[in-house]
């Protein structure tokens, strides 16, 4: 199994800003290492709001993350690039558009139908499997599904 880390951007970059930081995210995944071995590994940006960062299973350390965390976070920082913490839950509105909101409002967002067991979100735990298609799913296959009204 890969090893996966999202970190999710407050807003999305110009092309120009997404073209610089997926040259230097290359760069760094280039030279990453983990005690003096190499960690085979890619960083990519998707939907313009996420940096997906994968090793392969067995090579990430603890400093090897703790290094790969700052280096990312270094990058998008020297490109003014705001990173939101796993609080911040992901979806697609009705316009297939992103956005997002703190997860203590999920509950009363399905309630009052901001969000649906059909809305597409972005779930960063992703059930803590590390499987990139457990990731963007329809809210009813995650974790917020249990917020929805039962049906008799």
């Amino acid at each position: 199994m890969q090893h996966i880390w999202i970190f999710q951007l407050a807003v999305t970059p110009s092309e120009a800003t997404k073209a610089l930081v997926l040259q230097q995210l290359d760069a760094f995944t280039a030279v990453w290492k983990a005690h003096g071995a190499p960690v085979p590994g890619k960083a990519e940006m998707r939907h313009d709001r996420f940096i997906v960062v994968v090793a392969e299973p067995g090579h990430a350390t603890g400093c090897s993350i703790d290094s790969m965390t700052k280096g990312v976070t270094d990058i998008l920082t020297r490109q003014n690039l705001e990173i939101l913490g796993p609080e911040r839950i992901f979806f697609k509105g009705a316009g297939g558009q992103l956005d997002h909101m703190d997860f203590k409002e999920v509950r009363a967002a399905i309630l009052d139908g901001r969000l649906s067991a059909a809305t597409t979100v972005f779930d960063s735990t992703m059930g803590q499997t590390n499987d990139l298609s457990r990731w963007e799913l329809p809210l009813d296959q995650t974790w917020m599904g249990r917020f929805l009204p039962q049906k008799a």
